[in-house]
């Protein structure tokens, strides 16, 4: 079930600057009630820094198709990993399918 109870974890975000930098923090805990079943939730300490004036790159840069790659962070702090699991298949088409609204690793990480 994708809603439950709630978790007791709190959802924390904060974007600040420092220098030439934009620092993203989160505790990687989803804005929104979930239910993981199979491996419960956790709180995470996420910084991501990146250039605070980005330059677009003369060509698109492409993933690594073996392995899960952080790609992004969602606006609610909660990491956005590619398409792949750890073990290089797709979560989307694998055998065992992600569904798109999340889930916890083992370890308990949200993404």
């Amino acid at each position: 079930e994708l809603y439950g109870p709630p978790t007791g974890l709190e959802a924390v975000v904060a974007m600040n600057t420092a220098g030439e930098q934009r620092v993203l923090e989160s505790s990687g805990v989803p804005d929104h009630f979930v239910s993981s079943p199979e491996f419960p939730l956790c709180e995470v300490a996420w910084r991501v820094s990146v250039p605070l004036y980005p330059e677009r790159a003369a060509a698109p840069t492409p993933l690594p198709s073996d392995t899960a790659v952080l790609i992004a962070i969602a606006l609610n702090g909660v990491p956005v990993w590619s398409a792949n699991l750890a073990d290089g298949s797709n979560a989307v088409e694998g055998p065992q399918a992600v569904a798109c609204y999340g889930h916890a690793s083992r370890s308990g990480m949200w993404h």
